[in-house]
């Protein structure tokens, strides 16, 4: 555990947040958007900077030791009185799952941990920083799920697992699956281009196909999270519809 569930303990900034806008509770993190410059050879991409400053508190010693590398804990599954060399090396592991795979490709380019400084008899906060580098698109993108399979009367795709991680279901908007049917081999254009067989929120779903039809499986997306408002969803790409013959 780095973050718990209290609220303010990440939180997103445009530029540079002031003493007082950093959050309260301890380990946190911020987010801050930095730059973005656009691809020469590519208009639609922009290479964007991105900042995460995490911060810690821990108590029990004079010269901030503990802040650096932690301290005394009662419970070793939480993180209170982690140090920042603890609580960072699993931020530099999250950062470094993010290969490409997931539609998101994040270069760290450079780390910084500032010096501990006292915040009151015996307690220190640190703060340590990452700056990264993303390959983003200048447009919306919606992840399309791949790989549909078809074994009897069940479905599976590549695009979330059992835990609920994948390149569609990982992504923080990701609402549903949809599993449309139309007759022919032309796959469908759109959820609505053809009958939804099957709404799913993990990548499998049941149903009897019928031959000469194709059945594509669309991602939906809502970046509220609003259950049933779809503000888009993914296009028909190799791998997301299979021709039933």
């Amino acid at each position: 555990m780095v973050f718990g569930a209290q609220k303010g303990q990440v939180a997103v900034y445009a530029g540079a947040p002031t003493e007082e806008q950093f959050p309260k509770a301890f380990p946190c993190c911020l987010i801050v958007l930095g730059d973005g410059d656009p691809d020469e050879d590519h208009p639609t991409l922009i290479t964007h900077t991105f900042r995460l400053v995490t911060g810690v508190l821990a108590t029990g010693d004079s010269l901030g030791e503990h802040a650096l590398i932690g301290g005394p804990s009662s419970d070793l599954g939480k993180s209170a009185n982690r140090g920042i060399a603890e609580v960072t090396e699993r931020v530099r592991s999250a950062v470094g799952e993010l290969t490409g795979a997931d539609g998101a490709k994040i270069q760290l380019t450079a780390t910084a941990i500032d010096t501990p400084f006292l915040v009151g008899a015996l307690r220190h906060v640190v703060f340590d920083e990452h700056t990264m580098t993303a390959l983003c698109t200048s447009g919306l993108h919606y992840a399309a799920p791949q790989h549909v399979k078809r074994v009897g009367s069940a479905w599976t795709w590549e695009g979330g697992d059992l835990n609920g991680a994948g390149h569609c279901s990982g992504r923080f908007d990701f609402l549903q699956y949809r599993l449309v049917e139309k007759a022919g081999f032309t796959p469908s254009t759109s959820p609505s281009d053809g009958t939804v067989r099957a709404t799913v929120t993990t990548a499998a779903a049941t149903f009897a196909p019928t031959f000469a039809n194709t059945y594509t499986v669309f991602a939906d997306y809502s970046s509220r999270g609003q259950t049933g408002v779809v503000e888009g969803s993914s296009d028909p790409v190799v791998g997301s519809y299979r021709v039933v013959l």
